[in-house]
């Protein structure tokens, strides 16, 4: 595949997914909303249509593409990957698999091959703010860069937020898009800092704080898994009609989830209205401050997840014992 080549096919596959994502759009905001409640619709579609998505060849499918197509060769099976093995080879060729970025080195890298594994993305105004742009480069070529990702980043009345989703195509399935989704619907600026810098809530994590990052995954991931359910429930079509990757990994799914499930299940309401609405006091008046902060303590601790479970179990069903006590 030559320069021409790729570049023709890169534009055909950012046009297929732009339509893929735009055909579910409203389809998906009314899913979220079905899960959120109708008060929240103009909410969940505002921050919606503020999401730009970028799609993106992940390190991890050059090489899956390659080394699959080398072993059918081997082995004299016929090769039917098509254009994106040509696609592949053309960013192995180019070295582009080699540019990793950190912070240290993003200023030194070749901005002309970190720009070659992005496929697309679904508004081109983007481009024109430097700033966005070069986050948009660092996402694509992370080194975490197989898994999809969501930023923020404040405009500069620091009242609202510019959401990024970095998509790695073929490496997606529709439940992680919606987990991504789920991240920019459930974050909100609380503030401001001392030193000027905006204070962002993601669900139940504020500015990344450590302690409350896991939980924070997790619930949101039960979230989207409701959210998803609805969406197939509902229409039963994919998003992504053949750039996605569907084989959710149900075992380590639930071995995950089984660690919340009581808690999740416990305190869910209080837990969409916190995490929508930016404020964790809601969920605090329920379940306490101090007993999040346990419920944290434990998830993050060394324990095996039986134990996790055990503990969480214990400490909720004295909550609840506490509160028939008071009655």
């Amino acid at each position: 595949m030559n320069e021409e080549e790729f570049l023709e096919y890169k534009k055909l596959l950012e046009v297929q997914i732009n339509k893929d994502i735009s055909d579910n759009s409203q389809k998906l905001i009314d899913s979220f909303v079905d899960y959120y409640g109708e008060q929240y619709r103009e909410v969940i579609t505002e921050k919606y249509n503020n999401i730009v998505f970028v799609y993106y060849i992940s390190n991890f499918l050059i090489f899956y593409i390659l080394e699959k197509s080398l072993q059918k060769l081997k082995i004299g099976e016929k090769v039917e990957y098509g254009d994106i093995l040509g696609l592949c080879l053309h960013l192995y060729e180019s070295g582009t698999y080699k540019n990793y970025l950190t912070a240290d080195n993003f200023k030194q890298q070749n901005i002309k091959l970190l720009i070659k594994k992005m496929i697309g993305i679904s508004d081109e105004t983007i481009l024109n703010d430097s700033k966005l742009f070069m986050s948009i480069l660092y996402m694509i070529n992370r080194k975490q860069s197989d898994d999809p990702y969501e930023y923020n980043i404040a405009f500069e009345d620091m009242t609202s937020l510019n959401t990024i989703i970095a998509l790695p195509i073929y490496s997606i399935d529709d439940k992680s898009l919606i987990h991504e989704i789920n991240h920019a619907i459930c974050t909100n600026i609380i503030g401001i800092s001392e030193n000027n810098q905006h204070l962002i809530q993601c669900g139940l994590n504020v500015s990344d704080e450590p302690n409350t990052n896991e939980i924070m995954e997790l619930v949101n991931d039960a979230q989207a898994k409701k959210i998803y359910d609805i969406f197939k429930n509902k229409y039963h079509g994919n998003i992504f009609l053949s750039l996605t990757n569907d084989s959710i990994d149900k075992e380590a799914e639930q071995n995950k989830y089984s660690v919340i499930k009581l808690f999740f299940e416990t305190f869910e309401n209080e837990l969409k209205e916190a995490c929508i609405s930016g404020n964790l006091n809601i969920l605090f008046n329920k379940l306490g401050s101090h007993n999040f902060q346990l419920i944290c303590s434990i998830i993050n601790s060394e324990s095996n997840e039986k134990e996790k479970v055990d503990k969480i179990s214990d400490l909720i069903n004295n909550i609840e014992k506490q509160k028939k006590s008071k009655l």
